[in-house]
């Protein structure tokens, strides 16, 4: 079945497809703020996300979902000004869900703006990364602590441990260097050392002797 042009189909149409649509994402906050930073729009998402309904969000400040202490600071202010005069403004930290748990969201502020280019308010896409972000200091501190530590997760055959590693590493320090398959003792640096410091004699005295250069 053909498709009309988007031209061809009323504005009223187009407007309820694209609530569909924002309606069926439900791992990311969608909203739509007010030029002053109220709550003009709701979606599942962002229920989801914060545990307000929407007849609970809708019409109150965004600043309901940040920590007292960002709101004395004024920091949601702060933000729309900085997407309002950038074109965009993107932050990780925390926020505050209806009960007042915290979570660690990853949130980007755009403008709005009607064809003649005045600002009629904002959209709003945040999500939690707080499980991200607590796998991220975890490793962090294993890298800290155990600088090799990192091919010794992919040795062990945990389940997608070579991904997470490898994700993981390339986002905190750059990306992991290519090293041959060793024994799990050799990742402790000093053992591996001495180790190989006190085997050498026997190592040379088990070398075959040299091939002859003589010719008869």
């Amino acid at each position: 079945m053909a498709t009309p042009d988007a031209g061809e189909r009323n504005p009223g149409e187009r407007l309820r497809d694209l609530e569909a649509m924002l309606d069926a994402i439900t791992d990311y906050e969608i909203i739509k703020l007010d030029v002053d930073g109220n709550v003009a729009s709701w979606s599942p998402g962002a229920e989801a996300l914060t545990g307000y309904s929407a007849a609970e969000a809708i019409g109150r400040p965004a600043s309901i979902f940040s920590s007292e202490e960002d709101q004395a600071a004024g920091l949601v202010e702060q933000e729309l000004r900085t997407a309002r005069e950038t074109g965009r403004f993107e932050l990780e930290g925390w926020r505050v869900r209806k009960g007042g748990e915290k979570f660690w969201a990853s949130v980007v502020l755009a403008p709005i703006r009607d064809e003649g280019s005045a600002l009629s308010g904002f959209v709003k896409v945040a999500r939690d990364i707080t499980e991200l972000k607590r796998a991220e200091s975890m490793f962090r501190d294993l890298l800290e602590s155990a600088p090799d530590a990192d091919p010794l997760l992919v040795e062990l055959g945990l389940p997608g441990a070579q991904a997470a590693v490898h994700g993981l590493a390339v986002h905190l320090r750059g990306p992991l260097e290519v090293r041959p398959r060793r024994s799990r003792r050799s990742f402790l640096p000093g053992r591996r050392v001495a180790g190989d410091l006190r085997h050498l004699p026997s190592r040379l005295d088990r070398r075959p002797p040299p091939r002859s250069t003589h010719r008869p």
